[in-house]
């Protein structure tokens, strides 16, 4: 793991997002960090190997990039994005549109494919810094069906106003 809560931000004052990495694999890490750092917004302030390392870090970070890569653990996704709400928690390499709901469903604020560029990367990372969710329209129809079926599951209310 690496830790130390990365630098100050740039001696400009430009804003730099903090970024936390959660990923089994060193390398990948460390490439991601090469990556982000290149984009002079994104700076990589910590990095583990687990989501626990990364809470008990307990460095600021503005969102956390987490693979999903090796198998979705919605436990893992579960317990870190409560732990850093309201800040981001955006997953890479999502496989299927089946995963990149469920990984929505348990606390993702965004996801990147798994065959995403770097650019991809960068802009989900963004577009979760700034509220938004990328997705594919399959993705949000599949979305849209499963809270469908949850509101049919749920006990009938009075109409009221909204």
């Amino acid at each position: 793991m690496h830790s130390g809560c990365g630098e100050a931000g740039p001696a400009d004052g430009s804003r730099r997002f903090r970024i936390g990495i959660v990923c089994t694999v060193r390398l990948y890490r460390d490439a991601f960090r090469s990556v982000l750092e290149r984009t002079n917004h994104l700076q990589v302030v910590d990095s583990g190997h687990t989501a626990d390392d990364l809470i008990r870090s307990r460095c600021e970070v503005d969102a956390v990039l987490f693979d999903i890569g090796g198998g979705v653990d919605l436990a893992e996704i579960r317990r870190l994005a409560p732990a850093i709400a309201p800040r981001p928690v955006v997953g890479f390499g999502v496989d299927c549109v089946e995963a990149a709901v469920d990984c929505v469903e348990a606390g993702l604020a965004g996801f990147l494919p798994a065959e995403g560029s770097v650019a991809d990367l960068v802009a989900t990372l963004e577009g979760a810094l700034n509220g938004r969710l990328f997705c594919s329209p399959e993705t949000a129809r599949r979305m849209a069906e499963r809270l469908a079926a949850r509101a049919l599951e749920r006990p009938r209310r009075s109409p009221g106003p909204y």
